[in-house]
């Protein structure tokens, strides 16, 4: 005889079986492709967490770094030499003996006249200096101006008789 259930079609048996076919296909897919997501997302939080572990160490390598240089170097205040030169205080000691690279502090002839000229010529670097910024102020204030009024005119903004009176009609 025949196998098949009495009642049902050979055919709808079959349509039925792919269409669970096709949902499950369909289920797998989505699995798989939540899946792959999940791992990139996690592959992501891992390179950022490893970008951050290796600036932690750069800087804390930096960090030691700068340690070890004012340690051996004496960059820190408690480990410079204080002195009487140094701190000024030997300049108002009489007779004071200076070395050589501290003569242009003293008042001897022509050391005086030296850094009075240096001093002269700095001011006048900054003098210089602050004429050409006061002058870049208002050249910036200048042109912002111009441009506000042409862009209020190329806006119709602006109120000229052209914008205001009705136009001649024939």
């Amino acid at each position: 005889m025949n196998d098949i259930t009495p009642g049902v079609s050979c055919q709808a048996s079959e349509v039925n079986a792919l269409n669970f076919k096709m949902l499950f296909d369909d289920t797998m897919s989505d699995i798989s492709i939540n899946r792959k997501r999940t791992m990139r997302i996690e592959d992501a939080w891992d390179t950022a967490r490893l970008r951050d572990a290796n600036f932690h160490a750069s800087f804390g390598h930096a960090l030691l770094a700068a340690v070890a240089i004012a340690n051996q170097t004496g960059s820190t205040e408690d480990q410079q030499a204080v002195t009487p030169i140094r701190t000024g205080v030997g300049d108002t000691l009489a007779g004071a003996a200076y070395p050589a690279n501290r003569t242009i502090d003293t008042a001897t002839a022509g050391t005086a006249v030296a850094a009075e000229g240096v001093a002269t010529a700095n001011q006048a670097i900054a003098d210089a200096l602050a004429q050409f910024v006061a002058g870049m102020n208002q050249a910036a204030l200048n042109f912002a101006n111009a441009a506000t009024a042409i862009l209020t005119t190329a806006a119709g903004g602006a109120s000229t008789p052209s914008q205001t009176t009705p136009k001649a009609t024939s």
